[in-house]
């Protein structure tokens, strides 16, 4: 096989495999940083200051603390268990990656049971936020850094979805809620993206109308992908969201809901369009965390009203 030379999925999959030396996060900032190599002395990092998730096999952590409130019981005893979960990851070697080719918001499988995810969904402040992977060997250095997704499309726009039986978000859900029986089949006649009521979770949630009437209600972090760029939840700043807004607003509208992927505890689905379209969500920790869960998504329809377990 011949060697990819650009870094995407395929230039460290020929490089495989590659082992944790060290995994930590920085409770002042919320940024987590994963570090590897291979038995070739090449490394790799991960990088994010966005939003992140670590899934062990019993719990989910993620980014949504305040380290500034370390005083808090909670907080010292959320950032505790995510470093005692980052210390897990050590040693353990990634055994897939998932999304898109060129590393645009990828999940990593380890072999540990672990699983990482990422999202770029920048922020209402218009930082540079986002997500980062590194390769390194000797003098020789190659990386990639995901900020806004709307700079995306432009710079290097998603590329083929990559998918896989190790990774939970990947299978598809056998839906059995009435609500969610009937809004399937149904296509997108309306689109809204209201100021959401928990400004701490995202800052814009996404209101999905369908034509047979079912309302889809999305307050976690969201994000619409599809091959020709990324929307997400925390970039609708004022001087881009007409633009924003109207360019996922042509995408979604038209288009058959056509099922739902992800565990089958329906916390965190991804909603899956005809033509590849896809809404991926993030939800807060499983664990308690430093602050209440709150978000969620919702589904009213002709057969009845949904909502996540976990709000």
């Amino acid at each position: 096989m011949a060697r990819s030379e650009a870094l995407n999925q395929q230039f460290i999959k020929d490089r495989f495999p590659f082992t944790v030396y060290s995994a930590e996060i920085n409770p002042n900032t919320c940024e987590f940083l994963i570090n590897l190599k291979n038995y070739r002395g090449q490394s790799l990092e991960l990088y994010s200051d966005d939003i992140w998730q670590i899934i062990t096999p019993t719990a989910l952590y993620s980014s949504d603390f305040y380290g500034s409130d370390i005083a808090n019981p909670n907080v010292a005893s959320y950032i505790n268990d995510l470093k005692v979960a980052c210390h897990h990851l050590a040693g353990s070697q990634i055994a897939e990656i998932c999304g898109y080719e060129n590393l645009y918001d990828n999940t990593f499988i380890f072999d540990n049971g672990f699983i990482v995810r990422f999202k770029t969904t920048g922020d209402e402040y218009g930082s540079s936020m986002g997500n980062s992977v590194q390769w390194t060997f000797g003098p020789h250095t190659r990386g990639i850094s995901n900020s806004f997704p709307y700079q995306m499309r432009e710079q290097h726009l998603p590329l083929e979805l990559t998918t896989s039986s190790l990774n939970p978000f990947d299978g598809v859900l056998d839906v059995s809620d009435p609500a969610l029986v009937a809004a399937v089949g149904s296509t997108v006649v309306e689109v809204r993206c209201p100021a959401n009521k928990e400004p701490l979770v995202a800052a814009y949630a996404l209101m999905i109308v369908l034509e047979n009437g079912a309302k889809i209600m999305v307050e976690n972090p969201w994000s619409v992908s599809y091959t020709r760029g990324v929307w997400a939840s925390q970039h609708f700043l004022e001087d881009i969201y007409d633009r924003e807004f109207s360019q996922m607003y042509y995408i979604l509208k038209g288009r058959c809901l056509v099922g739902f992927t992800g565990p089958d505890d329906l916390v965190q689905p991804s909603l899956l369009f005809e033509g590849g379209v896809r809404v991926d969500q993030f939800v807060g920790s499983t664990v308690g965390g430093a602050y209440p869960v709150t978000g969620g998504w919702s589904v009213t329809s002709s057969a009845g009203h949904f909502i996540s377990k976990h709000q």
